[in-house]
């Protein structure tokens, strides 16, 4: 009968296992936390994928054009300015092309290039020619994007390409070679 009412030692007391679910719903509580924000961080990468991706498309359709092209007219964004937010030039098949902003988008002779998901916020041309009217035109091309709808969480992503055409002057037809281009040869 002593073997009946002698004290039990397997077990545990209420006191360790409310600290061991104290420990346990504190470690879930970080892990989970940690888990969300880097579910919230891919989510992040995956869009500004997305809109660099969408960028590089509409800089390479640019850039191809823009290579052939020749006649280089931006419209300025000031007086004096050499800065543009539009680009109009005669393309490699002679036809006029015009790159410009405008509806949160770049556009390509009033049609938009740039996927709805995208937000342009600046889109800016410069013009250049290094040292006289009969050296090869350089345009450099300053883009200012988010996603659209992104709020802030998401920072502008900011692209820069600069494109020689390979164009000269002096290949340009003709009709074309007028002002300071008429004396290239």
């Amino acid at each position: 009968m002593k073997q009946f009412f002698k004290k039990a030692k397997c077990g545990f007391t209420i006191v360790e296992l409310l600290v061991g679910m104290s420990i346990f719903v504190i470690i879930v509580s970080i892990a989970s936390g940690i888990f969300i924000r880097s579910i919230k961080n891919e989510r992040r990468m995956i869009v500004t994928n997305e809109v660099v991706d969408n960028l590089n498309s509409a800089l390479e359709l640019m850039g191809r054009e823009i290579r052939g092209g020749y006649n280089f007219t931006p419209s300025p964004l000031s007086a004096g300015s050499v800065a543009s937010t539009s680009l109009t030039f005669n393309g490699p098949t002679d036809a006029t092309v015009t790159y410009s902003f405008g509806s949160n988008s770049i556009q390509r002779n009033g049609v938009q290039i740039t996927s709805p998901d995208i937000q342009i916020t600046n889109l800016t041309f410069n013009v250049m020619q290094i040292s006289n009217a009969c050296s090869p035109w350089r345009i450099t091309i300053f883009i200012e994007a988010l996603p659209a709808g992104s709020g802030n969480d998401i920072s502008p992503i900011y692209l820069q390409s600069t494109i020689s055409s390979r164009v000269l002057p002096k290949d340009m037809p003709l009709d074309y070679k007028v002002g300071a281009y008429a004396i290239c040869k």
